[in-house]
C-alpha cells in the first residue's frame, strides 16, 4: 500500500493513569506501516500527548470543556477533511456523539469502541447512541461483559457489534529479571513482608472497600501482610475512614495515581494482586499483574471471569463476598507452590489471549475493511 490508510482517533483526554490512552499508544506503537494516525483531544490534551508525538502521531487538543459545545461538530468535520482522514475511530460518550456525526457529515465511516460496563445513562445519549448506530461501520466493546452491557441499550444494526480484547503488552525482560526482594527494599518493604496489591480509581464500582473489610479479616493471620493501593478519586475520604476504622493505617496504604513504570515495577515486588471491581470492562492492570507471573484474586463479577478461571489462572470470589475474598489471599500466603502454579498459569493465559500483535491486528482488519467500503454512502448502515 504506498499511501497509508489515515486513522482520527477521536477522545477526551490522553491521561497515563487511563486504561484506554495507554491502549491507543500500544495501538499506535505497534501498528504497521499502512496506517497513519492522528488524535484528537476533545477536552485538552493531558500528560500522555508528548509520548503520542513522539511516536509521530499529530495529537489536536479542542479545548471545548463543555458537553453540548456544538462548535466540536464543525471542529472535528475541518480535521477530517483538511488532514485528509480515512476513517474515524471514537472513544467515550461525548466523542462517541459528535465524532461520529462529524464523519458522517464529513462522507467517513466511523468505527466506535466502548471500553466499559458503567455507561451514561442519560436519555440524549441513549437517543443518538442508537440513532448513530445505524450509521456506524462497526462497534467494538473490550470484552463479553462490556458487549452485554452496550447491547442492553443499543437496539438498531447490531450485527455491526463484536468483541476485541485489549492488548498488552508483555513485561520489559529487565523488570521480570530483577529478584522480587531488591523490589520490595526498593518501595522499603522487608523481604518477608507478604504484598498484597490493587490498582483502581477510588470509585464505587471498584469496591475497593472489600479489600479493606477483608484485610481487616486476615490481619491477625497474616503478621507480615502489607497492602498497596494505587490509585484516586471521590471514594479516598472513604477509604482513609475505613483503614482508620479497622486500624489498618501501618499496613495499608493509599499511594495515589503514579506512572505505568512504577507500577510495573512494583507489581513485580507484590506478592498477589486482587481486583475486587463489580463492573470492570477489561481490567488491563489485571493482565498486568498476570504478565509479571503474578497470582490474581478477582470478583467473579464484570469481565474479570474473561480474565481468569478458577483455580487454573487465578482465583475468583462471589462480588461482595468478604469471606470469599478473605479465604483467596489466605490460601496464597499459606501455599507458595499455589503461588507459582497460579502465576506461571496466569502468564500464560495473558501472552495467549491478549497479546498485543492480536489486539492491533484484529483492529487493522476492521480499519482494511472499513476503507475498502468507504466509498458506501452510510457506512454499516441503511443502504
Amino acid at each position: 500500500m504506498n499511501t497509508p490508510i489515515h486513522v482520527l482517533h477521536i477522545t477526551e483526554v490522553l491521561i497515563s493513569y487511563g486504561g484506554t490512552p495507554i491502549k491507543l499508544l500500544y495501538q499506535v506503537l505497534n501498528s504497521s506501516k499502512d496506517f497513519k494516525f492522528t488524535v484528537c483531544c476533545i477536552a485538552q490534551e493531558g500528560n500522555l500527548a508528548d509520548d503520542f508525538r513522539a511516536a509521530g502521531v499529530e495529537v489536536i487538543a479542542l479545548n471545548r470543556k463543555k458537553n453540548y459545545d456544538l462548535r466540536q461538530i464543525g471542529d472535528i468535520a475541518s480535521i477530517i477533511k483538511n488532514r485528509q482522514v480515512d476513517i474515524v475511530h471514537t472513544h467515550f460518550a461525548r466523542s462517541n456523539t459528535f465524532g461520529r456525526i462529524a464523519a458522517i457529515l464529513a462522507g467517513r465511516p466511523v468505527i466506535v469502541s466502548e471500553h466499559g460496563i458503567v455507561r451514561n445513562n442519560s436519555i440524549l445519549v441513549f437517543f443518538f447512541d442508537n440513532v448513530l448506530n445505524l450509521f456506524t461501520a462497526n462497534l467494538v466493546a473490550n470484552s463479553r461483559a462490556t458487549l452485554a452491557s452496550v447491547r442492553k441499550r443499543v437496539f438498531f444494526n447490531r450485527a455491526n457489534m463484536s468483541v476485541i480484547y485489549n492488548g498488552v503488552p508483555d513485561m520489559p525482560r529487565e523488570y521480570l529479571k530483577i529478584p522480587q526482594n531488591d523490589l520490595k527494599r526498593e518501595h522499603g518493604f522487608k523481604p518477608d513482608d507478604f504484598l498484597v496489591l490493587n490498582v483502581g480509581s477510588h470509585i464505587p464500582a471498584r469496591n475497593t472497600i472489600a479489600l479493606v473489610e477483608a484485610v481487616a479479616r486476615i490481619r491477625p493471620l497474616i503478621p507480615e501482610l502489607k497492602v498497596v493501593q494505587i490509585g484516586g478519586g471521590s471514594e479516598r475520604a472513604a477509604l482513609e475512614i475505613a483503614i482508620e476504622k479497622h486500624n489498618l493505617k501501618e499496613i495499608f496504604f493509599l499511594w495515589g495515581i503514579t506512572d505505568r513504570e512504577k507500577i510495573h515495577r512494583f507489581i513485580r515486588a507484590a506478592d498477589v494482586y486482587v481486583n475486587p471491581a463489580l463492573l470492570e470492562g477489561f481490567g488491563i492492570a489485571t493482565v498486568e499483574a498476570m504478565l509479571c507471573g503474578l497470582p490474581v484474586v478477582c470478583a467473579d463479577s464484570g469481565s474479570l471471569p474473561e480474565l481468569v478461571e478458577h483455580e487454573k489462572n487465578g482465583l475468583l470470589f462471589k462480588p461482595h463476598d468478604i469471606d470469599g475474598l478473605s479465604q483467596c489471599i489466605l490460601s496464597l500466603y499459606r501455599s507458595a507452590e499455589l503461588r507459582r502454579r497460579l502465576g506461571r498459569a496466569g502468564r500464560e493465559t495473558a501472552l495467549d489471549k491478549f497479546n498485543i500483535k492480536q489486539f492491533v491486528s484484529s483492529f487493522e482488519e476492521k480499519y482494511r475493511s472499513m476503507y475498502r467500503r468507504k466509498k458506501d454512502p452510510v457506512p454499516g448502515g441503511i443502504k
